[in-house]
């Protein structure tokens, strides 16, 4: 359902196979000097208690996980 809206609103997921050399050269430099400088990694685990996220920034959660210890 995500998917389908979000290509009504001119949104939409390609592989990168499917950009020009132009374009993935294009992204490329854009992640470098937009987007990399601003991240913020943050560690949640056993270790490290749950950190504060500000409702006025962006966040992306990713879980990391070892398939050759089951997880």
């Amino acid at each position: 359902m995500l998917l389908p809206a979000l290509e009504q609103a001119g949104i939409r997921l390609l592989s990168m196979d499917d950009v020009t050399p132009d374009e993935r050269a294009a992204l490329d430099a854009y992640f470098e000097t937009e987007v990399f400088p601003v991240l913020t990694p943050l560690a949640v685990d056993p270790g490290h208690p749950f950190p504060y996220i500000s409702n006025l920034s962006i966040s992306l959660a990713v879980e990391l996980r070892d398939p050759a210890r089951g997880g």
